[in-house]
């Protein structure tokens, strides 16, 4: 996140409802050593799509590690104690940081878009299972 005319940028990290917010998150790139950040604020699940949010500060050293890295691991603790881990590939991170901003109304669009397909897909697993094929 970067706000036009603000010194600081800010990598946000969205975690589900129920992680342990005593924990906060932590951030790997590859197998480099863990940077860590606290929960700042959960968001209800009326403002899609919800859970806790921990930011941490996107400074040259972390823009670097992310643009030159393979793989980022999200990582955070859930309520009973078990790990959740998301990785998500950085191939085309570099592409997408150093390209054009994203217009607000485009990605609030998008963002809308697909919260309408999610909503509609469970929707509809919840009111037809019976016709989903056995397997």
């Amino acid at each position: 996140m970067e706000v036009d005319g603000g010194p600081r940028k800010s990598l946000r990290v969205r975690m589900p409802y129920g992680v342990a917010l005593q924990h906060g998150t932590r951030l790997i790139i590859d197998q480099g050593q863990p940077a860590t950040a606290a929960f700042v604020a959960c968001l209800p699940p009326a403002d899609p799509p919800g859970g806790c949010v921990a930011d941490y500060e996107a400074d040259a050293y972390l823009i670097a590690r992310l643009k030159g890295g393979r793989l980022l691991a999200v990582q955070a603790i859930h309520m009973n104690g078990q790990a959740i881990s998301q990785q998500l590939e950085l191939l085309y991170f570099p592409k997408a940081y150093d390209g054009p901003p994203t217009d607000p109304k485009v990605f609030e669009e998008q963002r809308s878009k697909r919260q309408n397909e999610m909503q509609k897909r469970i929707l509809d697993d919840t009111l037809q299972p019976h016709l989903r094929p056995w397997n």
